[in-house]
């Protein structure tokens, strides 16, 4: 006899309440928004089943406990430097702690904090450019323009200014793929080194270890930047399947994640699978073997040399960066994120910040559709875009739910970033967006 269990549909209390909490606490003390604006904008338009979620928020404490149904209460934190994370452990809230300002360790993450972002509407002369390209009514709320390392076009919603962070959902997982690029090309390796390889025996986790005994050990970190891996992972996302327990409701998700056996032979077959990009994280956090490293790096690598302040990937409970999804940045952050893969890994000063090789890591198609964790839509074979769009070959893109997109266009020195809130994805054609961007540019 099937149970309620076998389905999986007990875990919907524990994941909504988990998203809930995690979301009200990022959206209050990383973004600076309400509470109501959260429950009115954010999550209700995602599921009704949302509206059936209770949540309390204590200043103090800079947490937000939520229950859905009245059933498994879940918490959420914002720690210093890290935003908001599920029932963080005493290891991560004591690394956290050694983050507050006059610290050493991620100190320049303290800016990161609860306020209302600024909210100043931009020059006419760029908001000009952005002006056709934003429509508020399919849930637009930044659009950013970006030519030769300068803002050319800019438009945001009127709740949201040039300083308000956003999920960024899956364009988070680009950004997890340029630090794994950047450890391959300080370590003079390349994706063809196995993942058991890559991480020093000491410093293996068990689950990994374990890939010694199987087809597994043939999984090479290049097979897991291009979504090749093989692993028996599912991309689902109702509310008791694989991708909202991996997110919501597994505090070691590295551990999770690692422990999927093979189901085809690495290298075989293209996949697209978050579970992919947060053993990524896992095994980057190995590799580097020291947490409180692992969590400054993505500031001390890129953000703080390119100015960037507010941005985050947040954590699991242990301390490993959900680097699929959890994500939040302004537009023009993610302008110049955009900017570093347009120009080889340097700022928009001439400054060198990525390793050349670490750019080419992340952009060198691995098949007709798909590169190091960004989309190819230009390529002459490419089946991303579902009607035809004319784009430059060398077009990539950043892409997260809801129509989060961060399109690069080396060959035209363009950034184009777009965030907003659409659920309902076929309000939004990105790759028509994105077109109709570069005509903008031009």
């Amino acid at each position: 006899m099937l149970t309620i269990g076998a389905f999986g549909i007990d875990r919907v209390p524990a994941v909504g309440a988990g998203l809930v909490a995690r979301h009200l606490c990022s959206g209050i003390h990383v973004a600076g928004r309400t509470v109501d604006d959260l429950w009115r904008q954010d999550l209700w338009p995602v599921s009704l089943l949302l509206r059936l979620a209770d949540a309390t928020v204590d200043p103090d404490r800079r947490e937000v406990r939520a229950t859905l149904f009245g059933l498994q209460p879940r918490h959420a934190r914002w720690l210093p430097g890290l935003g908001c994370v599920l029932e963080p452990s005493a290891a991560l809230q004591a690394v956290a702690e050694r983050t507050s300002p006059g610290t050493d360790i991620i100190a320049a993450t303290s800016t990161i904090a609860p306020g209302a972002p600024t909210r100043a509407p931009a020059p006419v002369a760029v908001r000009s450019v952005a002006d056709p390209l934003f429509n508020p009514a399919r849930g637009d709320r930044a659009v950013v323009l970006w030519q030769h390392g300068r803002l050319v076009g800019q438009r945001h919603a009127d709740d949201f200014g040039p300083d308000t962070p956003h999920p960024i959902w899956s364009v988070a997982k680009s950004l997890t793929a340029l630090l794994v690029a950047d450890q391959l090309a300080a370590d003079r390796l390349d994706g063809q080194v196995r993942a058991i390889d890559w991480i020093p025996a000491a410093r293996r986790p068990d689950w990994l270890d374990a890939w010694r005994h199987d087809a597994r050990a043939q999984i090479t970190i290049g097979h897991l930047l291009s979504m090749r891996d093989g692993l028996d992972h599912a991309e689902r996302y109702l509310p008791w399947q694989s991708v909202p327990r991996m997110l919501w409701a597994e505090a070691d998700i590295g551990r999770h994640v690692g422990s999927a056996r093979s189901a085809a032979a690495p290298g075989s077959r293209f996949a697209y699978h978050s579970a992919t990009t947060n053993l990524l994280a896992a095994l980057l956090r190995a590799r580097i073997g020291d947490d409180a490293d692992y969590l400054a790096r993505l500031r001390s690598r890129l953000l703080a040399p390119l100015g960037i302040q507010r941005l985050v990937i947040e954590p699991d409970a242990s301390g490993t960066l959900i680097g699929s999804s959890f994500g939040w940045a302004t537009a023009g952050d993610l302008a110049r994120i955009g900017h570093l893969l347009v120009s080889g890994g340097l700022a928009p000063d001439g400054r060198r910040l990525l390793p050349a090789a670490a750019v080419d890591t992340v952009l060198t198609a691995s098949s007709a559709s798909y590169a190091g964790h960004v989309f190819l839509p230009g390529r002459p074979q490419s089946t991303y875009c579902p009607q035809p769009v004319d784009l430059p070959a060398d077009t990539a893109v950043m892409a997260g739910t809801f129509g989060q997109t961060v399109a690069v266009v080396p060959s035209r020195a363009a950034v184009i970033v777009r965030l907003g809130w659409t659920v309902d994805d076929r309000r939004f054609d990105r790759c028509r967006f994105i077109a109709d961007a570069l005509a903008a540019m031009q």
